[in-house]
């Protein structure tokens, strides 16, 4: 393409309106608020990065050890890591193979499921890990230092409201968390539980709870209550 052509295609285009242009980001809110979270991204991307490169590892094949770190077995598989990262599952398995060649992980048939296996980290893998999602106390010390309760809980509340409205409009993936559940009710400055019959704060919001069920049978239930029919 001639460089005449890509100008001419630039003029009137989507380009004069991109979040990304800084004409526009500089002169509204919405654009200055995506060009914060990607800046945001970059920062988490790059104190990531800086702590396992010295181990020979990827940003992903990172993140895949704290998973595995920090969550239970039953979501310790390839499926599970497959939809919270949002990369297809060869990709993930690729990832996976690496990390096993480097003594990091090993793997086991699930019992309950034979076709599946169960991802646990190796005593070196352990220690790596560990190292590697330290960086994660940078940032939560900072935000827990430079900013008050009330600062915290509103910060909180807008990302929450983001995240919801992401989910809402097909952008991002469901997960379970308190805010797509049918037992969630927004009561104002507090939040309730059907489930377990608790008052839940912005701060105690649940981002992956084991009572977890999806919100689109929230209906469903208030309709069967209403008949007498217990859910």
């Amino acid at each position: 393409m001639k460089i005449s052509d890509m100008e001419e295609r630039k003029t009137g285009s989507f380009i004069d309106f991109s979040p990304f242009n800084p004409t526009v980001y500089e002169s509204e809110s919405s654009s200055k608020i995506f060009i914060i979270i990607h800046r945001l991204s970059r920062i988490i991307k790059k104190l990531m990065w800086d702590r396992v490169k010295g181990y020979g590892l990827t940003a992903t094949q990172g993140e895949i050890l704290i998973h595995i770190l920090f969550n239970p077995e039953e979501r310790r598989k390839v499926s599970i890591i497959s939809e919270e990262f949002g990369i297809s599952k060869p990709t993930v398995s690729r990832a996976i193979n690496i990390i096993i060649d480097k003594g990091l992980l090993e793997k086991r048939i699930d019992e309950s499921e034979r076709r599946s296996h169960i991802l646990s980290l190796t005593p070196k893998g352990f220690e790596i890990a560990e190292k590697i999602s330290s960086f994660a106390n940078l940032l939560a010390d900072l935000i827990r230092v430079e900013f008050d309760e009330k600062e915290r809980r509103s910060i909180l509340r807008a990302m929450l409201s983001l995240i919801e409205k992401l989910v809402k409009n097909g952008i991002s993936p469901s997960f379970p968390s308190c805010i797509f559940c049918r037992y969630f009710e927004d009561e104002g400055e507090s939040f309730w539980c059907d489930k377990l019959q608790m008052v839940i704060m912005p701060e105690t919001i649940r981002l992956n709870c084991d009572v977890f069920q999806p919100s689109e049978q929230k209906k469903k239930a208030r309709r069967l209550r209403k008949v007498g029919v217990k859910t």
